[in-house]
């Protein structure tokens, strides 16, 4: 029953879509569907240094996402032996990272740039990276200090996933289209 009521749905909204807004492109290039045409568009897309540089450095930011994200409920139950619900807390708290991050990201990114926030991004991760390897070197970890590097960790993620993929798919305009 529900799945048929979001099906539903989903398709009018797609209809209301196609029926009301309007081309973003007015230079839309047709192209036939060949093969040829398709492995051409896809060979160029890949040779572009614009988007292959970025899809990295998007897959290194969502790389330290994931580890954060599987390592975190190891240490934090099991080496601070964090109850279930304390670490539910604790890890909302870790997750707005990237809510702040974001918010930061919003305002920066018109007065300094991509490039410089991808950058300021990568020195955050690098920085909670090295923090957090050298406290447990030196068995000075507290519970604190891992929070508040992976919260660290999370702002920097913040900063250059959004930033990544816009200049990645920046290539597509002519393209495309876009909004604005």
């Amino acid at each position: 029953g529900n799945l048929w009521l979001i099906c539903i749905f989903g398709a009018g909204v797609f209809l209301l879509l196609f029926l009301y807004l309007s081309e973003t492109n007015g230079k839309l290039i047709q192209e036939p569907l060949e093969i040829n045409a398709f492995l051409n568009n896809y060979l160029g897309v890949l040779k572009n240094r614009i988007f292959v540089v970025n899809v990295i450095c998007a897959g290194v930011a969502l790389s330290v996402l994931i580890i954060y994200t599987t390592v975190n409920p190891f240490i934090l139950q099991n080496t601070y032996e964090l109850k279930p619900v304390t670490y539910g807390l604790l890890t909302i708290f870790i997750a707005a990272g990237e809510i702040v991050g974001t918010l930061i990201n919003a305002y920066y990114v018109c007065k300094i740039g991509m490039y410089k926030m991808i950058m300021i991004g990568f020195v955050m991760i690098f920085i909670a990276g090295v923090g957090l390897t050298y406290l447990y070197q030196v068995n000075q970890i507290s519970l604190v200090c891992f929070i508040s590097l992976n919260f660290l960790a999370n702002i920097g993620i913040a900063f250059i996933l959004p930033n990544t993929s816009a200049q990645a798919f920046s290539i597509f305009n002519e393209k495309i289209g876009f909004v604005g």
